[in-house]
């Protein structure tokens, strides 16, 4: 009786056991529940506390795997045309707030929406859709962080980036994200932008915190907007696959909606972007195709690149394109600092083709390198090819423009602009304009037709050069032109009428040109300038002008234009320095002794011997002049006798004004002012 007794006691106690625990535990649930809706609501309250309608239908949790679910939430912000919708969020493994922050090892986001105003365009309206969003390893504020005080202009990208940057996430993954652009609509004669819309597909990003994403990727991305093609409407549609990116920072964004922003050089704010296959088409036509795009290094500098700059820039540009020179200072004035607030690395376009009317155009590699304050180190074009129907194709290895000065190009425009004389004046500074708007151009592998019948003109390689600027001009330019080949014909003239009556149908031509300023030494020097005709001759000039005056180089436009005898006067003074001539014989010596022999009905010899002493006696006469000439005239006739390289030197005897020795009209008279020395020798 005993041993039933103590059996029904336990019996009893644990059945007691069982109620309770199986009670408590939908007691705890049911404080779990109320726990969970009260953290949702503490979110939902501090969106509410800062102006924002924050509203949800549901909120469920389950302790089991910790999931959370909210459904039905809307969030319309303090500004007009803010809004996001969520169907569903599920989150696995939540954690309970703990110092602020809280977890959750996955997010599932359903039915997403987002509608926002433009921060650039003023009654712009951009929204975005998203049936499914993944989040791998959240954690971030259980409240909406507070958000130190900045731009009123851009407040709400402000909040978005400062609770961006308090995020941190794993990987983020969206099948697929669309949206559209809608543009204000058309006010007097301001006419309507127009409309776009936009698919990313297969979007994923990893490696998201403090306002950073390591990587972003996205497989497919297509944009729909239209566009104006010989005055007519057409549809337009962007295509690019296997979007990249790296190194994101947004820190340098946010900083733009400080309301005074600093920074002292340029701040990346990606490190790299690439894709893949681009097409701009009209339906199954292509406008333009490549390959390939990347960006190295992509920077911002928010001290000069505002905000407020680029919503007044963004609004000017809208407006209808008008003649008011006002209207054209008015943007060049919101450019220039929206320009230096910009700054990349290297920009490469591959495998680019246009489609033309009447030509087919292809790329093989366009690189836009070191873009800085508002210039760009090199712009370079590789393998460019372009046929117009019935010819043959016209090629370019390279082509580059060198220090090219956007920030110049536009304040010689806003410059021009506000001129009110459109005269000579304007052309003057016009012309300065385009030499300080970049500082050279190269040009290797030229080849294109010459005539109908199929005849080819090439260049090897071209390149010029200038800089060092004092007030207009240059003080220092450098060409060079390396083979400059094309066809020749008798009707050419001479030298091209000897080579070709030899039997050539071709030539080339090459050709270096130096010339440089020291204002330290007041002298401007050619050294050297020089010609080479293929298989006819060479010719190498240097020169230097002394007591050249640095104000002829620091000369205003209107001083030239309204006082140039000031500019002549400033110019008397200057002297002549030391001139040398170097002549290399490349065979066209002997073939003008032979054709010109056998139109005189002559052997070669004897007329070689005919010239040579019409040399020394004109050689004679010139000695009586001055001395020198005996020896020059000796190395002449050295040269004809054995065409071969000759060097003729001119050194002023004194300073001698160039102005002085311009006015005399007897050639004698000036060589009686130079000490001449020459010699001649062989080929080298």
């Amino acid at each position: 009786m005993e041993e039933k007794a103590r059996m029904k006691k336990v019996i009893i106690t644990v059945a007691v056991i069982a109620v309770l625990g199986v009670g408590g535990y939908f007691g705890f649930d049911r404080f779990v529940q109320m726990r969970a809706r009260n953290d949702v609501e503490t979110v939902f309250a501090s969106l509410r506390q800062k102006g924002a309608q924050a509203s949800y239908k549901d909120v469920a949790f389950t302790l089991s795997g910790r999931r959370l679910t909210v459904t039905g939430i809307e969030i319309t912000g303090p500004a007009a045309g803010q809004q996001v919708k969520l169907e569903r969020l599920d989150a696995q493994e939540v954690t309970s707030p703990s110092g602020g922050t809280v977890q959750a090892k996955s997010v599932e986001l359903t039915g997403l929406s987002v509608a926002v105003t433009d921060p650039l365009a003023a009654q712009t309206k951009v929204t975005y859709s998203a049936p499914q969003v993944s989040l791998v390893g959240y954690s971030g504020p259980d409240r909406m962080p507070a958000v130190p005080p900045g731009s009123k202009a851009t407040q709400a990208l402000r909040d978005g980036l400062v609770l961006f940057g308090a995020v941190r996430i794993d990987s983020v993954s969206i099948p697929k994200l669309s949206g559209d652009v809608t543009p204000p609509p058309a006010q007097g004669d301001k006419p309507a932008a127009a409309p776009s819309s936009f698919t990313y597909e297969a979007l994923t990003a990893s490696g998201i915190g403090e306002g950073r994403i390591a990587e972003l990727k996205v497989g497919k991305m297509l944009v729909s907007t239209t566009t104006v093609i010989e005055a007519t409407t057409v549809p337009v549609v962007v295509d690019v696959a296997d979007l990249r990116a790296s190194g994101i920072d947004t820190g340098p964004i946010r900083m733009l909606t400080d309301a005074e922003p600093k920074a002292s050089s340029p701040l990346p704010i990606y490190e790299k972007i690439s894709t893949g296959a681009y097409r701009l088409r009209h339906k199954e036509t292509n406008l333009f195709s490549a390959g390939s795009l990347s960006a190295q290094r992509v920077a911002i500098n928010p001290e000069k690149l505002s905000i407020e700059r680029l919503q007044q820039l963004s609004a000017l540009a809208q407006q209808p394109p008008s003649d008011d020179p006002k209207q054209v200072v008015a943007i060049v004035e919101r450019t220039l600092p929206v320009i230096d607030g910009f700054a990349v690395g290297q920009i490469s376009v591959n495998d680019i083709a246009l489609a033309e009317k009447d030509a087919a155009v292809k790329i093989a590699a366009m690189n836009m390198k070191g873009f800085v304050d508002g210039r760009l180190e090199t712009l370079e074009v590789l393998g460019l090819t372009s046929q117009l129907p019935g010819e043959k194709p016209s090629t370019v290895k390279r082509a580059a423009i060198l220090g090219l000065s956007l920030k110049s190009i536009l304040e010689q425009s806003a410059a021009m602009a506000s001129k009110d004389d459109k005269n000579e004046l304007i052309a003057l500074n016009a012309s300065a304009a385009v030499l300080k708007s970049f500082s050279g151009f190269e040009l290797e592998g030229l080849e294109a037709p010459y005539d109908a019948n199929g005849k080819m003109v090439s260049i090897e390689k071209m390149s010029l050069s200038w800089g060092d600027f004092t007030g207009l001009l240059p003080t220092r330019v450098a060409f060079r032109l390396d083979k400059v080949s094309g066809p020749i014909s008798a009707e050419d003239g001479e030298p091209f009428s000897y080579l070709a009556a030899a039997g050539m149908d071709r030539t080339s031509i090459s050709s270096v040109l130096n010339l440089s300023y020291d204002a330290n030494a007041r002298s401007l020097a050619l050294a050297p300038a020089s010609l080479e005709l293929e298989k006819a001759f060479s010719a190498k000039i240097e020169a230097r002008l002394e007591n050249v005056p640095k104000d002829v180089f620091d000369a205003a436009p209107q001083d030239v234009m309204n006082n140039p005898t000031a500019i002549l006067a400033k110019l008397q003074n200057v002297t002549a320095g030391a001139l040398s001539v170097t002549v290399t014989d490349l065979g066209l010596a002997n073939l003008m002794l032979k054709q010109q022999a056998e139109l005189a009905g002559v052997e070669p010899e004897d007329l070689r011997s005919e010239l040579i002493s019409g040399i020394q006696m004109g050689t004679q006469d010139a000695a009586t002049v001055n001395p020198d000439a005996a020896a020059v005239g000796e190395a002449i006739a050295a040269f004809v006798k054995a065409p071969g390289t000759i060097t003729v030197t001119l050194t002023p005897k004194r300073p001698l004004p160039v102005a002085s020795l311009l006015s005399l009209d007897d050639p004698f008279d000036a060589l009686a002012a130079f000490k001449m020395t020459a010699t001649a020798g062989p080929r080298p």
